[in-house]
Order: structure tokens, then C-alpha cells, then sequence
């Protein structure tokens, strides 16, 4: 459990199942960070989205991946050898920083790099698609990020999660 992050939930066999089946459905997509490997998170990040905000809608355009009260989510997921803190950061892809959504909720997957199992999905935050890329540091792809000793796989901003909306 995160203190920080204290809006998650496990991932069960059911949800494992149901971003497999999402994610079996994507073809692989253009400018993929990953390759796609980084499809099935990704859906897990959406599924866990769904879990912990009931009456969400599930849209997977390119624009936006669900509606929430009313609002264009773009849901961005990240894979984690640990719980997110506070000090770490979200990103958004250059590639995909002009999407017409609302809103990114950022989503966290810790994975357990012993076994290789997803464990839990946390939401780390909102924030307004409008603002991001303004508010947001821009780095290159092989620039280092000396905030979290990340070297970026791609064009991308990255914001801390103190900065998100919870």
C-alpha cells in the first residue's frame, strides 16, 4: 500500500484477463516506445482506471481512452519495479502530446521483478491536457533525467507526481 498513492487496487485474474483481451485487440502502434510491449500495462493501467472509478466508460479512440464524469481521459500507465512516491515522474510521449482529451490520469503498475506478476494498479493523478506541455519539462530521447536517473526512450515531457491533481 502507497501512502502516497492510497487510490489502488490489486490486480486479480478477472482484471489481468480483461486488459489481455484489450490489449490482444491493439495492433502495434506507430512511434511505440516499447514495441508494443508496452500494450498489456497499458490496458492494465485502463482496466485499473475503470476498477477505481466506477461509472467510467471505456471510448480506446486515439483521442482518449475513457469518459468520467463527463470528461476526455487520456489514461498514461507506467510499469514500476516499486510503489510510486511522491518525488517520481509521469510522462507523455511528444509523439502523443496533442491528443484531444480533457484530462491524463496517470496510472502506476508495479510489477514484482522476481516473479514477473503485475501486483497493483495506483492512480497517481490528473492533469489537464491544456497545461501539460507547458508546465512540463521537455527532454529528448537519450537525454538523462538527473530527477529520477532515467535516460528518456523517447521525445517526452515529464511533470512530478506532486504536481498532479488527486
Amino acid at each position: 500500500m502507497s501512502y502516497f498513492f492510497p487510490l489502488n487496487c490489486r490486480v486479480t485474474p478477472q482484471l489481468l484477463a480483461s486488459a489481455q483481451t484489450a490489449a490482444d485487440q491493439i495492433p502495434l502502434l506507430n512511434n511505440s516506445i516499447r514495441g508494443g510491449g508496452g500494450t498489456l500495462v497499458g490496458c492494465i493501467g485502463e482496466e485499473g482506471f475503470q476498477h477505481l472509478f466506477p461509472g467510467s466508460v471505456s471510448q480506446n479512440t486515439f483521442q482518449h481512452d475513457n469518459i468520467w464524469n463527463g470528461w476526455k481521459i487520456e489514461i498514461k500507465t507506467k510499469q514500476r519495479k516499486v510503489t510510486p512516491r511522491i518525488d517520481y515522474s509521469v510522462s507523455v510521449s511528444a509523439y502523443n502530446a496533442t491528443q484531444k482529451a480533457d484530462v491524463y490520469a496517470f496510472m502506476s503498475v508495479y510489477c514484482d521483478e522476481a516473479t514477473g506478476r503485475y501486483i497493483r494498479v495506483h492512480f497517481c493523478g490528473f492533469y489537464p491536457t491544456a497545461d501539460y506541455c507547458g508546465d512540463a519539462t521537455f527532454y529528448n530521447k537519450g537525454d538523462y533525467d538527473p530527477d529520477n536517473g532515467y535516460t528518456a526512450q523517447a521525445d517526452c515531457y515529464n511533470l512530478k507526481m506532486r504536481e498532479l491533481i488527486r
